[in-house]
């Protein structure tokens, strides 16, 4: 795709490489003699390298590979299938009304914590 790697997430042996529009999953042999680099999806991805954050229960980000409909998502393990898969967290809030530009995702303690912007903030 010839963008950027906004950051890589480590999740249960694998690497996922965030980028603005996809996810790369890099997947290593434990001889090191082998590794795959796919495209895992390519309809997420996050605006900048703080906008994603591991948990133990997935991969929390600003899903902002659509513009202009921003989501709070987590990549999580499909119970049935083992594979991660998106789900959004907050489906009804605005975040349309935000920029993430400068966007921070942490955990504290059980809590996601979500650090973005207004367009008139500077």
């Amino acid at each position: 795709m010839g963008e950027p790697i906004q950051n890589v997430i480590p999740f249960d042996g694998r690497y996922y490489s965030f980028k603005t529009t996809s996810v790369y999953e890099l997947d290593l042999t434990s001889d090191d003699t082998n590794a795959t680099n796919v495209l895992y999806r390519s309809d997420i991805g996050i605006a900048n390298c703080r906008g994603v954050c591991p948990t133990g229960k997935g991969i929390v980000y600003i899903d902002s590979a659509n513009p202009d409909k921003p989501e709070l998502t987590i990549l999580a393990r499909n119970p049935v299938g083992g594979n991660l898969e998106p789900i959004q967290l907050t489906p009804l809030f605005a975040w349309e009304n935000y920029m993430f530009d400068k966007c921070i995702i942490d955990t504290w303690g059980e809590f996601i914590v979500v650090s973005c912007r207004t367009p008139e903030s500077e």
